[in-house]
C-alpha cells in the first residue's frame, strides 16, 4: 500500500511530531466521509510500499524524514512552491543532497495565478525553476495555467514556454489533469507514482491507477489527513490544529456529529 500524507493536510509543516508518534505505534486511523467509518490504516514497515508526502514547507520534517529513511521507507516529497522562496528552494536542495533528485517533485501551483499576466507568471516560473536547477527533475504544473479549459494560440505558448524553461533546469514539466493542456514539450502528471517510488526503494512497487477525478493518473494510495468532503462540516485548518492531538490515532478527530462505525476495508 502507498500512504498519502496528505492531500488535504500539510502534515510535514504542521503535524510531524504527531506523524513520527504513529509511525511509532505502527498504525493511525482515518474516518471516511461516505461511509461515515473510521478505518485503522497499518504503517508498518511491511504494510507500507511508500510514502507521499505533501508540504509547502519541508523544513521542520526534515530531520523526521532521516529517521523514516533510517527506517527504511520510500518517500516521495511533492513540494509546492509558487513564491520565490528561499527557504523552500533551500528545503529542495536539502532534499536532493540526502536523497537525491528524484526525492522531490516541484509542484507549481501559486495562488491567484490565474489572474495574472501571461509574462509575470512566466517570469516568476524562471525565477523559481533556475533556484531549483538541480533540486528535482520533474515540476508538475497543477492549477493556475492561463486560459484553463480555453486554450488559445498565446496560452499554448505560454505553456510550451515554461516546459522550454523547465527543460533547460533540467527538470521534465508534467501537467496535473489537465490533458488538454498538454503540449509536445509537456507529459501528463502522476503524482503519486509507483515508479518514482520504486525508483527510490530499489524495488518494483505495483500499484494500479486509481484517478482521483477525470485525467488523473496517480496510482492507489490511502490518504491519511482529513477528508477532504467534509471540509464544510469542519471549521478552517488553523481551528482545525487547535483540535489536532499529537498523541491520538487520528491525525484530526471527526467531526462530533459523525456517527462512526468501525471500517475493516480500505476505499479502494
Amino acid at each position: 500500500m502507498i500512504v498519502s500524507a496528505s492531500y488535504s493536510d500539510d502534515i510535514p509543516a504542521f503535524y510531524g511530531r504527531w506523524f513520527m508518534r504513529r509511525l511509532d505505534a505502527g498504525f493511525c486511523r482515518t474516518f471516511d466521509s461516505n461511509g461515515l467509518q473510521f478505518h485503522r490504516v497499518e504503517l508498518t514497515r511491511d504494510a507500507v510500499d511508500g510514502f507521499v508526502f505533501w508540504t509547502k514547507d519541508a523544513t521542520p520534517f526534515l530531520d523526521a524524514l532521516k529517521e523514516i529513511y533510517r527506517r527504511d521507507f520510500a518517500f516521495v516529497v511533492q513540494y509546492s512552491i509558487g513564491t520565490d522562496s528561499d527557504n523552500a528552494v533551500r528545503s529542495m536542495h536539502a532534499l536532493e543532497a540526502a536523497y537525491g533528485p528524484r526525492c522531490a517533485v516541484w509542484r507549481y501551483a501559486p495562488a491567484g495565478a490565474a489572474a495574472l499576466p501571461q509574462k509575470t507568471q512566466l517570469h516568476n516560473f524562471a525565477a523559481i525553476a533556475n533556484k531549483l536547477r538541480g533540486a528535482t527533475d520533474e515540476v508538475t504544473v497543477s492549477t493556475g495555467l492561463p486560459g484553463v479549459g480555453a486554450i488559445d494560440g498565446d496560452t499554448r505558448a505560454g505553456i510550451k514556454e515554461m516546459a522550454e524553461i523547465a527543460r533547460d533546469c533540467g527538470m521534465r514539466m508534467t501537467l496535473c489533469s489537465q490533458p488538454d493542456n498538454l503540449v509536445p514539450a509537456s507529459s501528463p502528471a502522476r503524482c503519486i507514482d509507483a515508479r518514482r517510488l520504486s525508483d527510490l526503494a530499489h524495488r518494483p512497487i505495483d500499484a494500479m491507477t486509481h484517478p482521483k477525478w477525470s485525467g488523473c493518473l496517480c496510482a492507489a494510495a490511502y490518504d491519511i489527513g482529513t477528508p477532504m468532503a467534509v471540509d464544510c462540516v469542519l471549521a478552517s485548518s488553523a481551528a482545525r490544529r487547535d483540535d489536532h492531538n499529537p498523541d491520538g490515532e487520528f491525525l484530526v478527530p471527526p467531526p462530533a456529529l459523525f456517527e462512526m462505525r468501525d471500517g475493516t476495508d480500505l476505499p479502494f
